[in-house]
């Protein structure tokens, strides 16, 4: 899934957004934001909290309507425990599992 569009346009939460992929799921349709972490010095602080957000390819407005406001909101938006997990920022850096936890 292209993700530059939401890189673009929320770029200024980059460093407390996490999104993640069902690895399990070879067309990468569930888009969830994983983690909503304090990224410091200490590393990744998650904040305890989770609701679905749904798949993004049956209900993409719905699924962005529910980011927008989970982001917002500050919760932690889980699925599956098979998940690709990176932070939402200008380059796409991946974090790796141990921010998962």
């Amino acid at each position: 899934m292209d993700i530059s569009h939401f890189e673009h346009t929320y770029k200024e939460k980059a460093q407390t957004m996490l999104i993640a992929y069902d690895i399990s799921n070879k067309d990468f349709t569930d888009f969830v934001i994983i983690k909503n972490v304090i990224e410091n010095e200490l590393g990744c602080v998650p904040i305890q909290q989770s609701s679905w957000v749904g798949n993004i390819q049956q209900e993409p407005d719905e699924v962005v309507n529910k980011l927008l406001n989970t982001i917002e909101s500050n919760h932690v938006v889980d699925t599956r425990n098979r998940l690709f997990v990176g932070v939402l920022s200008e380059n796409a850096t991946w974090y790796n599992e141990q921010c998962n936890h």
